[in-house]
């Protein structure tokens, strides 16, 4: 199993005339066999994190270590890596056998190939036998994520590099590919770094997720530490909950105030503003309920009502002066657009940014 740490990576691309920065000062450390997911918007370096760590992009400045060993002029070839892209790179020409038999062609290890490959078709099943006489044109785009990944396994890899294996999918051929991929993973303890858009995949597949936007990365933790206790309004933007709804407002008199909208500040972030200081409210579905009797904190107008029969409740979203909230109900709750509904609001389960700066004021160092 290997370490893998970027140092201070930095990456420039040409642009035109002009030269970007896809990586910016990036420092990442993952561990001796962990699942590393890379999530963020389009653009934000994630792909390019991955070919800085395969070779196949010079660094402008930093370093890329394997346990330890600086890997900056290691060439790609040499470095041990396995690579599975979206588009997964077979060649046509070849039925599955011989494509999964080129790397040791190409080595003049060729007496190798037949016990590796009968290894890996082994792992991936009974079905993936049969496949090994087709060219990939026959098959289907599940099958043809199982060849690129299976020769990944027949070169036995020091690291898997990853980047959106799954994209070309359906939605049941994915889940499938996760459940298969989750136990070679499992089985293997190969260091993996794997790029995805879907965030129910980095939760289901990875032991840590790095943030990444503009070429920084901002955030490293387990997904649901991401989605609970974001770092930065940045952060807590993308990874987040359907029908999470955000509210500006300021501070008065240890409260989060809005028109319409106030909400006692729990200590934590009392402790750390100042009277009308600007500040941003993220409100999941989770931390809205019905008044019940209680005090309601906001009176809220129904603007939206979304069914959710796979979770047998219903999402409703409503109009509170100038903010917006929505709050799962039971399917058998009667609502109608246009009713005023009773709210009240967990404080715990909110999260308060300082506006300007962006930081979660809940963990922001005092």
């Amino acid at each position: 199993m290997t370490h893998i740490q970027l140092q201070n990576v930095t990456v420039k691309l040409a642009d035109g005339r002009r030269e970007t920065k896809a990586l910016d000062d990036v420092t990442l450390s993952v561990r001796a066999g962990e699942v590393m997911g890379v999530i963020g918007p389009t653009g934000c370096g994630k792909s390019t994190l991955l070919r800085a760590v395969a070779g196949l992009l010079p660094l402008a400045s930093g370093r890329v270590l394997f346990d330890g060993q600086d890997q900056v002029h290691v060439p790609a070839r040499d470095r041990g890596i396995g690579m599975v892209f979206q588009d997964y790179g077979l060649y046509s020409h070849w039925k599955v056998r011989e494509n999964l038999s080129f790397y040791f062609k190409l080595r003049k290890r060729e007496k190798e190939a037949p016990e590796h490959i009968r290894e890996a078709a082994e792992i991936l099943g009974v079905d993936f036998t049969y496949l090994m006489g087709r060219f990939p044109s026959t098959l289907s785009q599940g099958q043809r994520q199982q060849v690129a990944i299976a020769r990944c396994l027949v070169r036995e890899p020091r690291v898997f590099l990853m980047d959106e294996p799954f994209s070309n999918l359906d939605a049941a051929q994915r889940q499938h590919a996760r459940v298969q991929l989750k136990r070679l993973l499992g089985r293997f303890r190969v260091t993996t770094l794997f790029v995805t858009h879907d965030q129910e995949e980095a939760a289901a597949l990875c032991d840590r997720v790095a943030f990444m936007d503009a070429g920084h990365v901002w955030q490293v933790d387990t997904y649901r530490n991401l989605l609970v206790w974001p770092r930065s309004l940045r952060v807590a933007d993308f990874v987040t909950e359907p029908g999470t709804h955000f509210v500006e407002g300021a501070v008065m008199e240890g409260h989060f105030a809005c028109p319409r909208f106030n909400l006692p500040l729990t200590p934590a972030v009392a402790a750390r503003v100042v009277p009308g200081q600007a500040v941003t409210m993220r409100v999941p579905p989770r931390a809205v309920s019905l008044a019940n009797g209680n005090r309601p904190v906001v009176q809220g107008e129904v603007e939206w009502i979304e069914p959710l029969p796979m979770h047998r409740a219903q999402r409703v979203t409503c109009r509170a002066g100038e903010a917006s909230l929505a709050l799962a109900l039971d399917l058998q709750q009667s609502v109608q657009i246009g009713d005023t509904l009773a709210l009240v609001i967990d404080a715990d389960e909110v999260q308060v940014f300082d506006s300007r700066t962006g930081v979660n004021l809940a963990t922001a160092r005092l």
